[in-house]
Parts: structure tokens; C-alpha cells; sequence
């Protein structure tokens, strides 16, 4: 919710759209915007198939299966997923059901971890039989 992966980002070349339910709401740290991030549900990433879908530490709730789901019908090709993995404490069931069916792992990222976390940065392309499904 502030920016702090966009910002990240955006300082190393990328063209960022950051959106978030609750624009500098955070729990864990102090809410300093680090990057413009605009009001949107899981809805707005329809109007922007053209771009990566990047998900941080998405909420243990149906936003991220939503979101993906809505990324994959409106045509999108790749997903950048920050977070822990299935059984982890991101996202629900579902989220990781549909990365498994309409996705595929093309690379893996280690970064820096808080102590007893195991997220990590994955990266996935559309599978070609998922399109259009």
C-alpha cells in the first residue's frame, strides 16, 4: 500500500501503475508513500492486460485469485508474484490453484527475508492452452 516494490522498481527503469484497496494503509511499517500509488479493487488490472501483473504480499483473501483471474481473461501474459507460497500466509487457495492451471514458473527469485517468513519472488508466463479459457 506504499509503493515501496514500485518504487524499487521505477528507480531501476520500469514503467509502474501502483494500486492499491487502501493507498498507504500498512500494517508492518510506517505509511510514507514511496511511490504514487492510486485507489482500485481487483478490477482495474482489466484495463491494463498490456502491462506485467505484479502482486506483493497480496491479503489473505479472495483479491489475488480475483485479480489474476481478471488479468487472464482480459489477455494478460505474465505475472510477477511476491509472497509466500501455497499454505503460506498470502492469497487464498484458489490463487494458487489458478497460477497451477493457467500458468507457468519461468524463474525464481531469492530476496531478502524477515526471520521465519519463506517468501521469496516468482515469475510466470500464461501457458499457451490457458488462452482464451
Amino acid at each position: 500500500g506504499t509503493g515501496y516494490w514500485a518504487a524499487l522498481l521505477a528507480a531501476r527503469g520500469a514503467d509502474i501503475l501502483a494500486y492499491d484497496a487502501q493507498p498507504g494503509r500498512n500494517w508492518w511499517c510506517d505509511a510514507d508513500m514511496y511511490h504514487p500509488v492510486e485507489t482500485a479493487t481487483w478490477r482495474a488490472v482489466g484495463r491494463h492486460a498490456d502491462r506485467a501483473l505484479f502482486l506483493c504480499w497480496p491479503p489473505m483473501s479472495q483479491m489475488a485469485s480475483r485479480t489474476l483471474e481478471m488479468y487472464g481473461t482480459a489477455g494478460g501474459q505474465r505475472v510477477a508474484y511476491i509472497g509466500e507460497l501455497d499454505c503460506g500466509c498470502c492469497a487464498d487457495d484458489k490463487f494458487f490453484w489458478v497460477l497451477e492451471r493457467d500458468w507457468d514458473e519461468v524463474a525464481a527469485v531469492d530476496i531478502p527475508q524477515w526471520w521465519g517468513l519463506h517468501d521469496g519472488l516468482w515469475i510466470y508466463e500464461r501457458k499457451k492452452a490457458a488462452i482464451g479459457s
